[in-house]
């Protein structure tokens, strides 16, 4: 055999080696590839973004489990409930939902459904935040049977811009209005310091107040007098006409006579 032929089967003997070496090594090492591939390229989001996502699914599928049995023992003391009071002789019956308009006192059903809004006002009146809508109610509702309603309704709301509504519907309504009348003795400042307080001082020399508005005017700033206890206070004072303050001071001394009184100061 010649040299250079010996030299070509040695060199391609050479070359199947190589190939079968690089074939196995391709083989062997085709999961690092996948693996470097992985972590170069846009699958490393899939693969580690996989056990987080079943991880989430995991806890999304026991939260519901937990809400379940939530639910179910909620479900269940509620039908327990509903049983024992059947067996005691109850009836229950589907009504229908509180309608906003009424529950908000909202003054445009004065045009159609004034009875419905004075029952709902006597009986479950509305919070603070409709205040507004109920001393609209006061002074713009046609029978005195609602006016009268919205105006206790305020007094209910208590002492701060309650109070202050209630004075600027007093000022709206005619003097012989019931709703005034029932009104006015609902003006109750907390003390000398509440600024209703002032607001009433001011009344008692206003030409629009009548002689019984005046009297109960001025009952209800002594009553603040007394329960501060500390008398009349020189600032207030020195606001008062001088028939204001004698009718004030003589309140506080009706007051003090009234057994009533006394018994609630004791």
């Amino acid at each position: 055999m010649s040299p250079s032929r010996s030299r070509v089967r040695a060199l391609v003997a050479l070359s199947l080696v190589v190939v079968a070496g690089v074939f196995v090594v391709w083989t062997s090492g085709g999961d690092d590839r996948k693996r470097a591939r992985v972590k170069t390229g846009d699958r490393t989001v899939v693969q580690r973004s996989l056990p987080a996502a079943e991880g989430a699914a995991d806890q999304i599928e026991a939260r519901r489990l937990q809400v379940e049995a939530i639910i179910a023992r909620n479900n269940a003391a509620l039908l327990a409930q509903r049983r024992a009071f059947e067996a005691d002789g109850w009836t229950f019956v589907e009504v229908a939902a509180p309608d906003p308009a009424l529950v908000t006192a909202s003054p445009e059903l004065l045009a159609t459904r004034e009875a419905e809004l004075r029952a709902q006002l006597l009986s479950a009146p509305p919070g603070r935040e409709h205040l507004q809508n109920v001393a609209t109610i006061a002074t713009q509702a046609r029978d005195a049977e609602t006016r009268v309603a919205a105006v206790d309704a305020l007094a209910r709301m208590g002492p701060g811009d309650p109070q202050r509504a209630l004075l600027d519907v007093m000022r709206q309504l005619d003097p012989v209005d019931p709703a005034r009348r029932t009104l006015v003795a609902l003006l109750h400042p907390e003390g000398t310091a509440d600024p209703i307080a002032r607001d009433l001082i001011a009344l008692l020399d206003a030409p629009s107040v009548t002689d019984d508005e005046r009297d109960q005017i001025a009952m209800a700033v002594s009553l603040s007098v007394l329960r501060d206890g500390e008398g009349l206070p020189s600032h207030l004072a020195h606001e008062m006409s001088r028939s204001a303050r004698a009718l004030v001071e003589h309140m506080i001394l009706l007051a003090q006579e009234e057994p009533a009184f006394a018994r609630n100061e004791r």
